[in-house]
């Protein structure tokens, strides 16, 4: 009988205890001292749509006095998980901007209930009188994925009236030369995508003709999922274009023109009732870039021979294009796509050189030349695309299944003019040429596209998805090459050097991921299997490949508290060459140098490894990545000197190259009118393998970095500053100098923020136009050694006018929603 009082007398004594434990989790005892191993989870999502809310504010009240214990933000998916929380009994609210206010009471965290799952959180849209307030709210100019970066280009003055090129120059991962050439992560071998959608150009040259200021954001992926097309070494460049969503009609209009005669214009309306969204868009460009050059090359075998050229030049590109298509949602469970477009591309180029040839024996120099060349070559490429998409979505939410078929048509001239004029020492030249010359491509290309994809969720954060698909591309080129008869006064065609290339080529692949959670530990498994059937044909010279190629991804993410998550992925590439690398025929640039296709030309293959690690601060955002990146059969452009002292450019395989890296990232509101985004590169690069008979082994450290200031007024006014470094690199067959840049920005609005007036300066202080700070390139090679210098004309400056249609404003009648902002703690 003692026992069982004494058993009942500590049980409630025990359970007194739990449940003053549970009432006061401070009491008198030290908080520091008590256990912090709770969690609380769940997921908010709009009550009215069923879908999630992005990045809503989720606050932690202590019942007890009402104040702040814990905050967090949701992820993409409306998820959140807050961890190392002390026992106790709390208010949960939940909120974002345009929403009500929601709280769930009382949350207990106890040791009986150390993990609290509150499931999915229903939050409803608040009204707002936007005739009396308006509400703005930006969103940071990068975001992190768990695959890529999201860069909001909305927030980058600088690219105002450029195109995607410029809004690249101020992005993390990524780096532009002085001709507009784009590099991801040092390489310019990457895909490019336009609403998930390959360009019918590739690289550079398809960023360089989408106008700024259609696009609503890009996204740099470095180590892409099985999902996407395994093309590209670096990775991809997703390109989203602004196609708004809200009801009744808007739209925006652009004009910019600038101090060396370049100018733009773009317009994009959009009308949206009911269940279906058209829009239509187009643009005109003509973007001059002025520049010089000079170069000197010597040759070395029995003599030495000197050719020193100096260059005025200029490369202009114009871009026209008209876009339109629609949307169309039958029911909550279908909906389609359909869009088209049609445009020209192109670029000229032209040069007016100097040049000084003389020859060296012994000490004496003798046949010293001079000569004049006028050099005009012009690319005109105008292509057609229709883009269709159904999405078929079931009762289960997340799973879908979709249907995708593209297909394009582009034909394209290129040509290029060239006159050579004798001339004296003072470049005093006779007007009547002495040597004249054309060369040029006609060709077109067709693709056809098709895709199917599904999606299957399951458990809290499991999806399978996996997918179908098939690329055909066609294509055929003629070559011809007129010389200039001047006895007859006529252009006569060189047969002996025409010639024609066709080009076929199949790729069927299948694709499937699979997504889930180990414990903290969410991960992403991908493999992909992709057939290659590829026929060229070079005038009675066929050449093939039968191929199946396997590429596996791997990502895994882990969030280290509330504000740090860690980030790992893996991923194999493919870069495919192009089609005029791989051509045979001999193209004669100029009298001295000849470029000429390698047929034998395999594949790159590329393993990708990264290691990212992203901090939230009190301000903003800080992350490190880590990356490697091995490319075998790497494809390089080389320089063989042949006889008379003519140049011939190709292409040859080498064994590999190596990329080791580290780079730092960082956003900042410094207080409430500066904000800071700063990036820095550091890393190693090595080429190996035998070029010419020759072993090759470069290897360099090197950096680039970027830091933009954006300044906000009382009077409305925007100023942003931007200024970037990119360091020295090596090549197979020499190295390349680093260079200097930095522009200014500053926008005023007008008329309730519908009109916006931009003034810019490119390159401020002139230094891409200066010996030290522009780039240059050194070449060595077999009894030979080249020096470039590239310079642009600047500073350069534009005014942009944007105005909004309609401004994208909707009434709303009652109710509104408190704004929270979470206090994420201090600095690291």
């Amino acid at each position: 009988y003692f026992n069982m009082k004494f058993i009942l007398f500590i049980s409630i004594f025990l359970s007194f205890l739990t449940i003053y434990s549970q009432e006061r989790p401070q009491g008198k005892m030290n908080p520091e001292d008590m256990p912090k191993d709770g969690v609380l989870k769940g997921q908010v999502i709009d009550a009215d749509l069923g879908t999630p809310v992005q990045y809503a504010n989720v606050v932690v009240k202590r019942v007890k006095d009402g104040t702040i214990a814990y905050g967090t933000v949701a992820d993409d998916q409306g998820k959140f998980v807050i961890e190392k929380m002390m026992y106790g009994k709390y208010n949960v609210e939940f909120n974002f901007i345009g929403f009500a206010k929601t709280t769930k009471s009382e949350i207990m965290i106890n040791p009986n209930s150390i993990e609290v799952d509150l499931g999915k959180v229903s939050i409803k849209q608040a009204a707002l009188k936007i005739d009396e307030v308006e509400v703005v709210a930006e969103r940071k100019y990068v975001e992190y994925k768990i695959d890529k970066k999201v860069i909001n280009v909305g927030q980058d003055l600088n690219s105002v009236g450029e195109t995607a090129v410029e809004i690249l120059e101020n992005t993390p991962s990524v780096t532009t030369d002085i001709d507009g050439n784009v590099s991801l992560r040092g390489s310019g071998n990457f895909t490019v995508l336009i609403d998930g959608i390959p360009s019918v150009l590739e690289g550079s040259e398809a960023l360089q003709q989408i106008p700024a200021s259609i696009i609503e954001s890009i996204e740099i992926i470095t180590n892409p999922s099985a999902k996407y097309d395994p093309d590209g070494v670096a990775g991809i460049i997703n390109v989203i274009t602004k196609k708004k969503k809200e009801p009744g009609y808007n739209g925006l209009i652009n004009a910019t023109v600038d101090s060396k005669g370049g100018y733009s214009g773009d317009i994009l309306l959009n009308f949206r009732v009911n269940k279906l969204n058209v829009f239509v868009g187009g643009d005109y460009a003509n973007r001059l870039g002025p520049g010089s050059g000079h170069m000197d090359r010597i040759t070395q075998d029995d003599t030495i021979a000197y050719y020193v050229q100096d260059v005025d030049n200029s490369r202009d590109r114009l871009s026209r294009n008209v876009k339109v298509g629609f949307d169309y949602i039958f029911n909550d469970y279908n909906s389609i796509s359909i869009n088209g477009s049609y445009g020209l591309w192109g670029m000229r180029r032209t040069a007016f050189a100097k040049t000084n040839e003389y020859y060296s024996l012994n000490g004496i120099e003798f046949n010293d030349t001079n000569y004049i060349t006028d050099n005009l070559f012009a690319i005109n490429r105008y292509s057609y695309n229709v883009n269709s998409f159904y999405l078929k979505r079931f009762k289960v939410k997340g799973e879908q299944i979709s249907f995708q078929y593209n297909y394009s048509n582009g034909d394209g001239a290129d040509e290029e003019e060239l006159t050579q004029y004798g001339s004296d020492n003072l470049w005093n030249y006779n007007q009547i040429g002495v040597f004249s010359q054309k060369t040029g491509e006609e060709s077109n290309t067709t693709t056809h596209r098709f895709q199917a994809d599904y999606v299957k969720p399951f458990g809290e954060k499991g999806k399978f998805e996996a997918g179908l698909q098939g690329r055909l591309r066609t294509s055929t080129s003629d070559y011809f090459v007129d010389v200039y008869d001047y006895e007859n006064s006529s252009w006569v065609r060189d047969n002996a050097r025409a010639n024609n290339l066709e080009f076929d080529r199949s790729i069927y692949s299948g694709y499937s991921t699979y997504t889930n959670a180990f414990k903290k530990i969410e991960y992403m498994f991908g493999l992909r299997g992709e057939y290659t059937n590829r026929e060229i044909s070079s005038g009675d010279d066929v050449f093939l490949i039968d191929r199946f190629d396997y590429f596996p991804t791997l990502h895994a993410s882990r969030k280290l508290g509330e504000k740090l998550q860690l980030q790992a992925s893996y991923s194999k590439r493919i870069n495919r060459p192009r089609e005029w690398y791989l051509d045979p025929y001999k193209n004669y640039m100029n009298p001295k140098t000849i470029r000429v296709g390698n047929p034998a030309l395999e594949p790159e293959y590329t393993d990708s490894y990264e290691i990212n690690l992203q901090r939230r601060i009190k301000s903003g955002s800080v992350s490190v990545e880590t990356y490697f990146r091995q490319t075998n059969n790497l494809i390089q452009r080389v320089q063989m000197l042949l006889e008379d002292n003519v140049m011939e450019m190709t292409f040859e395989n080498l064994e590999n190259d190596q990329a080791l890296g580290l780079e730092f990232m960082g956003n900042a509101d410094l207080s409430k009118w500066w904000n800071l985004n700063l990036s820095f590169n550091l890393f190693n690069y090595k080429i190996n393998g035998e070029l010419l008979d020759q072993e090759v082994n470069q290897a360099t450290n090197t950096w680039s970095s970027r830091m933009n200031n954006t300044f906000k007024l009382k009077t409305g006014t925007k100023i942003q500053f931007m200024l970037f470094y990119s360091g020295p690199s090596v090549t197979a067959q020499g190295e390349s100098e680093g260079f200097l840049g930095s522009n200014i920005a500053i926008r005023q609005d007008f008329l309730k923020n519908n009109l916006s007036v931009t003034f810019r300066v490119q390159d401020i202080f002139g230094s891409m136009n200066h010996a030290f700070t522009s780039y240059g390139i050194t070449s060595d090679g077999n009894n030979y050694t080249a020096y470039n210098k590239f310079l642009r004309e600047s500073p350069v400056f534009s005014i942009n006018l944007s105005y909004k249609i309609n401004n994208f404003k909707q009434k709303r009648e009652q109710g509104s929603g408190d704004d929270i902002r979470i206090d994420d703690g201090g600095d690291m």
